[in-house]
């Protein structure tokens, strides 16, 4: 049996749900931000879990090395449900399952690209696209796309791998892409990751948020916003510390009293970021 996505033509087309119903473990290409890159990584979407949330009409499915705490962004996800984001282009920054995207396509997003350093979790944010919106995906080369069924219209759903030489938060955005919203559940400890699932905890000396803030002046469109969850004390206080170097406002959307909750905790505590003079 061939598997598809070692075959150059049926790489182009094949679903996401066919992929995984093979069983066969597809090498992927070198990530499209560094071409002459050479490493490679077996993608093995193993379905781990499934559970409910409330945003979305089915169950959200879970693959291994993929983290996800809904509590995390529970805050965000609320924000998006009372102010939505209708038209909108958006991107998530670390992808994960696809929760927050697909929530912000269910809230009238026009268009969403969503990043990420596992290919384990492009698999599961493609896998959930098709299960939850019927949004049919294919893989060319590094890059899902997805587009409404039956329309000849720009893609809705784009998932981009992340090369884990340049793991910078806009390395796979083109200079020309910019956005009304940029949402992410960064990972909070100061760490370096050894593997995959690490990755979602540990970011070595806040690089990931040093990279992010540093790019949201020339990445957001005029009156956009930023929506970071975090879930650790430190990670909330360096990112308010950070961002003014930036020329960035960044406020708390939380009642919580920062000072009164353990180092790390659940809900995730929002953060809204603005470029300095802008108006909500």
């Amino acid at each position: 049996m061939i598997c598809p996505m070692t075959h150059p033509t049926l790489a182009a087309t094949i679903t996401l749900a066919a992929l995984i119903s093979t069983g066969c473990r597809p090498t992927s290409p070198s990530p499209v931000a560094s071409p002459a890159n050479s490493w490679r990584v077996a993608c093995s979407p193993q379905l781990t879990d499934t559970r409910h949330v409330d945003d979305l009409p089915v169950e959200v499915a879970q693959f291994e090395t993929v983290f996800w705490d809904e509590a995390d962004t529970r805050s965000l996800r609320e924000l998006l449900r009372q102010t939505g984001c209708r038209g909108e282009s958006v991107l998530e920054i670390g992808v994960g399952t696809g929760l927050l995207s697909l929530c912000c396509l269910q809230a009238g997003a026009g268009a969403v690209i969503g990043t990420d350093i596992n290919p384990n979790a492009l698999c599961n944010a493609a896998y959930n696209a098709e299960r939850i919106l019927g949004l049919p995906m294919s893989q060319p080369s590094t890059r899902w796309s997805a587009r409404s069924p039956g329309a000849d219209v720009a893609p809705r759903l784009q998932l981009r791998w992340v090369s884990r030489d340049d793991p910078e938060a806009f390395a796979v955005i083109e200079p020309s892409e910019k956005f009304d919203l940029i949402v992410s559940n960064p990972p909070w400890e100061d760490g370096k990751p050894q593997q995959w699932a690490d990755y979602a905890f540990y970011d070595e000396d806040f690089r990931l948020l040093d990279s992010l803030l540093a790019g949201l002046p020339s990445r957001l469109n005029r009156g956009g916003r930023c929506l970071l969850a975090y879930g650790c004390v430190t990670a909330v206080r360096t990112a308010l510390e950070r961002a003014p170097r930036y020329g960035l406002r960044a406020e708390i959307r939380d009642d919580r009293d920062l000072n009164s909750l353990p180092e790390i905790f659940t809900p995730g505590m929002l953060i809204e970021v603005r470029l300095t003079g802008s108006r909500e």
